[in-house]
């Protein structure tokens, strides 16, 4: 019996045993995985020893392997969800919890033409190539190079490059192909782009939007040089609540409190930083040293910071976003304990 099918690679290689040319997944102590495409004649290399292909080809799926250190693996049969879990890919895809519904959802069947707008990595061009069967067709557009030749790469890879064409176009100019079954759009701006959807797709077929939004260039207004140095007075703001933070030992709510709301608002309308950035600047603010209070407290049986630093960091965290706090809160540890010093030499008479 031969251990080699040319004529069938990648997900589409059903059989009872590992041949040449087979995907397979070498699952390992605490569910460690590896998916490896089998050679004869290569082997395997990991920290837990190395296994010889050859080893491996004529092996029923689910047998227990082992390395030449003794390290046990079972030998599996990936899944389609275990490929798209571990898609290499220079973009973000979907998984299978999305692909999933998003499959049912369409009806995508065997024998359907399918087209793609947005083709990224090829998660997405995977799973349609492998539900509409030999006998279907999927064609995605993309208009960024590299993007699509690694989602050719990864199609090729699983066997299933025969049933996908990829084209290198911007939709807005409009499809090539007419009276398709279903139609993927996943842009970030799928609306504007209806009129090319309808001359595609045939009557009655089915449109699936999948937006997402490039957060970190969101704006609700345009960045104005104005407002950009009316937010830098602001940092300055945030400035001086530290240096009254250190001198007077305790910060009035009026200070912190409308400087953490004005740097939230500031932030939707083209601050230093994008909203998400920064309330996560501000949660991270205050919480940093709400845990040296909690952690000094438990070792010490006192205070490591005062309240006064949660708001001081908060407010530094809303207006400079997430790094910046981090190191705002270093620069403030060090100032705190440079001033502490100095207080101390100053009352022991050394200044």
């Amino acid at each position: 019996m031969s251990l080699t099918t040319p004529s069938s690679t990648g997900l589409l290689r059903w059989s009872s045993f590992a041949r040449d040319g087979d995907l397979a997944q070498l699952v390992g102590l605490r569910h460690k995985h590896f998916i490896l495409t089998l050679q004869a004649g290569a082997k395997f290399e990991t920290h837990r020893g190395i296994l010889q292909h050859d080893d491996l080809i004529g092996k029923l799926w689910g047998t227990q392997v082992f390395s030449h250190m003794g390290s046990p693996f079972f030998l599996l049969q990936p899944s389609l969800a275990d490929l798209l879990t571990e898609l290499p890919r220079t973009t973000q895809i979907l998984y299978p919890k999305d692909i999933g519904f998003i499959l049912v959802t369409m009806g995508i069947g065997p024998g359907q033409t399918v087209l793609e707008a947005g083709t990224g990595s090829g998660s997405m061009a995977t799973a349609l190539a492998y539900a509409v069967g030999p006998q279907g067709r999927v064609v995605s557009y993309e208009v960024k190079q590299d993007v699509q030749n690694l989602a050719r790469k990864n199609l090729t890879r699983f066997g299933l490059d025969s049933r996908v064409e990829f084209k290198l176009r911007d939709i807005q100019q409009g499809f090539d192909e007419t009276d398709v079954d279903s139609l993927f759009l996943d842009l970030p701006n799928p609306y504007d782009y209806i009129p090319q959807v309808r001359a595609a797709l045939k009557p009655g077929g089915i449109l699936v939007l999948h937006e997402y939004i490039d957060y970190a260039s969101w704006r609700l207004a345009p960045r104005s040089a104005d407002f950009e140095e009316f937010v830098r007075i602001v940092g300055g703001v945030s400035l001086a609540l530290g240096l009254i933070d250190l001198d007077f030992q305790i910060l009035p709510d009026v200070l912190p409190y409308p400087t953490i709301a004005f740097g939230l608002v500031c932030s939707a309308f083209g601050g230093l930083t994008w909203w998400l950035d920064s309330l996560l600047g501000a949660a991270v603010g205050a919480l940093l040293p709400i845990l040296v209070i909690v952690i000094y407290k438990v070792w010490r049986g006192i205070e490591g910071m005062g309240w006064g630093d949660v708001k001081y960091l908060a407010a530094i965290g809303a207006v400079v976003g997430l790094r910046g706090v981090v190191g705002a809160a270093l620069v403030h540890d060090a100032e705190v304990d440079v001033f502490q010093r100095g207080r101390h030499l100053h009352e022991a008479g050394g200044l």
